[in-house]
């Protein structure tokens, strides 16, 4: 995962919390019409992923 990837992954959660940002990006990937789109929202999901998955392990 790359740091815009991050980047991006932690703004979303920052502005609209973490199920928010798991619609928003769920929505792009559905949306995205070329293969690079959708590769980026990929990583941000799988961003999205690693920290929800921490979170659940760690407590």
């Amino acid at each position: 995962m790359n740091a815009e990837a991050w980047e991006a992954a932690f703004a979303l959660m920052s502005d609209h919390g973490q199920g928010v940002a798991c619609g928003i990006v769920a929505d792009g990937m559905e949306k995205a019409d070329e293969m690079p789109v959708y590769r980026a929202w990929e990583a941000i999901a799988d961003c999205l992923n690693s920290v929800a998955f921490n979170g659940v392990t760690e407590h």
